[in-house]
């Protein structure tokens, strides 16, 4: 977001991005793998502290990508467990439909 020679993986990827930081409809991005989905929902909540980013993965393994990602970045999130209520100390919650 501060790099000026920061590129867009790919013609999807900004128009997914312009999307969802536009706030005014939910977004469904369906792009290939390594196109810059992960970048697409994360630079949004980084934008809007004061909002709640929920992202839902279908299997596990691509929840604990998402973790290293985060971890990587310095982004605070949390992940669900069912039965317990978020804290809200971060703006994403990470999701996963695998059980």
């Amino acid at each position: 977001m501060e790099n000026p020679d920061a590129k867009w993986t790919c013609e999807e990827q900004k128009l997914a991005f312009l999307a969802v930081s536009d706030l005014k409809t939910d977004v469904l991005v369906v792009m290939a793998t390594g196109s810059g989905k992960t970048m697409v929902v994360i630079l949004p909540s980084l934008l809007e502290v004061n909002q709640i980013t929920v992202i839902v993965v279908p299997l596990l393994s691509l929840l604990d990508d998402y973790i290293s990602r985060l971890i990587r970045m310095d982004v605070r999130f949390e992940v669900y467990q069912s039965g317990k209520r978020p804290s809200g100390a971060a703006n994403i919650l990470l999701v996963s439909a695998d059980t």
